[in-house]
């Protein structure tokens, strides 16, 4: 597993290998990856959400929500003629 291999301090690096150009180690991760595709046995540890995925959802909910009250708001009607949306708002900085 990855996490324990980064307890052991390994360095890992991903690097794009030409396909089917008879490399042997891509040519195994190659058939390996296929037949994990094709397992209906396997336990999936894909199922997780990244914290990155996770933020950039509710950065936009936040935006959403607070582009509604900008707008229905009667209290920032005269700095409104200047930046008419959040996106505006926020660019102003």
């Amino acid at each position: 597993m990855i996490v324990n291999l980064d307890r052991r301090e390994w360095k890992i690096k991903f690097s794009w290998v030409k396909a089917h150009a008879s490399i042997l180690s891509n040519e195994t991760a190659d058939r390996i990856a296929k037949e994990a595709a094709r397992s209906t046995d396997m336990k999936c540890d894909f199922h997780k959400i990244p914290k990155s995925t996770i933020n950039r959802e509710a950065d936009e909910e936040a935006m959403q929500k607070w582009q509604r009250e900008w707008t229905t708001s009667q209290n920032p009607a005269a700095t409104r003629q200047y930046f008419p949306t959040i996106q505006h708002r926020s660019r102003s900085k």
